[in-house]
């Protein structure tokens, strides 16, 4: 027992004299490792993400803990170029982020913090990217399958796919609006078709959008493109063709007088009337073009007005006269047809759509020789806003000609004379005591080898009869009577009872003051005409005889409505 105590007590006194021994070695271990003083490292800093940019990176990551960072040193390319960013630390948790302009390429970056000692932190590595020509040439636009409009003046882009492999996402359209504002729309590239509304141009630009990848914070655009708009065109304009002589397009020529203003709508200038009712003899100028040199001889037979107008909302039409100028003259008064009515004869309208309004000039009228073209309102009881009005012009006759002595087979049946006209054409004159039942003219179109009329388009819905009218002076009429048309046979009949003259007052045939008159039977439906080549006139009075030696009739025709 006594042997134990006593080794028990020498084990003790080994350990002891050991312990102390090892402590003053390490001790002077330690005193060596401090001799040039204490290493102190700086607090590095935590999520670290390089942001990738154009021709530039973002260095971006945050300080959590340690309030003595001063600095910030971010190396690249081996540490052979780095920049230092000075860092004013806050309590709590800071955000760091720094931008640095770098040629394109893969880099690989270590950053360390500083304190205000020298110290330094262990280093962070992140790798990042810069983009730069290289990427921006090898990116493409859109491919665009259609770009029309439609009949509400937007438009409709249709798209091809993409590759979105180079970071395609969207797809930017610059285009001017018909208030002539720029707007600016972003669309998806997963979009397969864009709307433009109220687009007032005739073409548009756009670019792609780019993103590299997923931590870039430039946006990379394709070079602009242009694309040309199909504007909409509505099948009930009439067409321009190398014989329009063209007035006023608003586009090139023609302007504003006195009143309303020129605006753009889907990709075209026009002429909008004035807002408001004119008070009669107001005489205020719509529009108006100058073309010198335009050929001056317009009032032919074989010569219309037309111009193409578009009602933007229905509404109820009232009394209205306007007053066409054509080389500096004045006088041709417009009351009625200047505006396309409903079937009820008292709305306007064009379904929303612009059509063309055609009207007859004057025979033997406007030969003057100045250059002012244009319309005149004399008053108007509707308001001339809701109204646009485009191409102003002078176009032929769209006409069946049936018989006007002059180019083609006509010549007297029963009585009467073919004699010239002033103009250098020929018109039938009828002799006095013209008995019921007599044949005036007479067209055999078959029977003389002439060139026969089209007949597919013939008929009520189409066309209807027209002729020109001379009467020398006045005569009596009788209190009734027929005139019957024969139209390509006995079978074709349209019988006019009254009114068959221009100017009939109390039983008197009014003269037209030399002047020839276009006498016009839109009212009268025509018969389902058939091929066949007999045209004429024939005088059924049914009471007594005209004195048809006053009477002068020439170009009778078949007029498109």
């Amino acid at each position: 027992m006594k042997k134990n105590i006593l080794f028990e007590k020498m084990f003790f006194i080994i350990l002891l004299i050991s312990t102390i021994y090892g402590c003053s070695d390490m001790d002077a271990d330690y005193k060596n490792f401090i001799k040039d003083g204490e290493i102190i490292y700086t607090g590095k800093m935590d999520s670290v993400v390089i942001l990738s940019g154009k021709e530039r990176v973002f260095i971006t990551g945050v300080f959590i803990s340690d309030p003595n960072i001063t600095q910030c040193r971010i190396y690249w390319d081996s540490r052979t170029k780095h920049v230092d960013v000075p860092v004013e630390r806050v309590n709590g948790v800071q955000k760091f982020k720094q931008e640095i302009p770098l040629p394109e390429k893969l880099y690989n970056f270590e950053i360390f913090t500083l304190d205000q000692n020298g110290n330094i932190s262990v280093p962070v590595s992140a790798s990042g990217k810069s983009y730069g020509e290289k990427f921006q040439t090898s990116i493409t636009n859109r491919l665009i399958t259609s770009a029309e409009m439609d009949e509400t003046g937007s438009v409709t882009i249709g798209w091809l796919p993409i590759d979105k492999t180079l970071g395609a996402f969207a797809t930017e359209i610059t285009y001017v609006n018909t208030e002539e504002q720029t707007c600016k729309v972003v669309t998806s590239v997963d979009e397969e078709q864009t709307i433009l509304p109220k687009f007032g141009d005739d073409q548009f630009s756009f670019q792609t959008l780019y993103l590299p990848d997923t931590l870039c914070v430039d946006t990379f655009r394709t070079i602009p493109a242009i694309q040309e708009v199909i504007e909409y065109e509505s099948p009930t304009v009439d067409p321009i063709t190398e014989a329009t002589l063209m007035i006023a397009d608003f586009e090139t020529m023609g302007e504003v007088w006195d009143i309303g203003t020129i605006i753009k709508e889907r990709g075209k200038k026009y002429y909008q009337g004035p807002s408001g009712a004119l008070s009669a003899g107001s005489f205020k100028g719509l529009f108006r073009a100058y073309k010198p040199g335009f050929d001056p001889v317009i009032g032919v037979k074989d010569k219309v007005m037309k111009f193409d107008i578009k009602v933007k909302e229905d509404f109820k039409i009232g009394n209205y006269k306007m007053v066409a100028i054509m080389h500096d003259t004045w006088g041709w008064i417009i009351t009625e047809g200047f505006f396309p009515l409903k079937e009820d004869g008292e709305t306007c309208s064009t379904d929303g759509n612009w059509k063309t309004v055609t009207l007859d000039i004057p025979y033997d009228s406007f030969k003057g020789n100045g250059d002012n073209y244009g319309i005149v309102c004399d008053g108007a009881d509707f308001d001339l806003s809701n109204i646009l009005f485009d191409n102003f012009r002078i176009d032929k006759r769209v006409e069946k000609e049936v018989i006007n002595f002059s180019n083609r087979a006509g010549y007297v049946w029963n009585i009467g004379n073919i004699i010239d006209d002033e103009n250098g054409g020929k018109c039938y004159q009828g002799v006095a005591n013209t008995p019921k039942g007599s044949g005036l003219v007479r067209d055999v179109a078959g029977d003389k080898e002439t060139t026969p009329l089209d007949y597919t388009e013939l008929g009520s819905k189409n066309y209807y009869l027209a002729y020109e009218i001379k009467v020398l002076s006045d005569f009596a009429l009788p209190s009734s009577y027929n005139m019957t048309w024969i139209l390509g046979g006995w079978g074709n009949l349209l019988k006019i009872n009254n009114g068959f003259f221009p100017t009939e007052e109390d039983g008197i045939c009014k003269s037209t003051q030399n002047e020839w008159i276009l006498v016009e039977h839109k009212d009268l439906a025509l018969p389902v005409l058939s091929e066949k080549s007999y045209w004429g006139l024939v005088s059924d009075d049914v009471n007594s005889s005209f004195d048809w030696s006053q009477v002068r009739i020439r170009n009778i025709h078949l007029r498109k409505r």
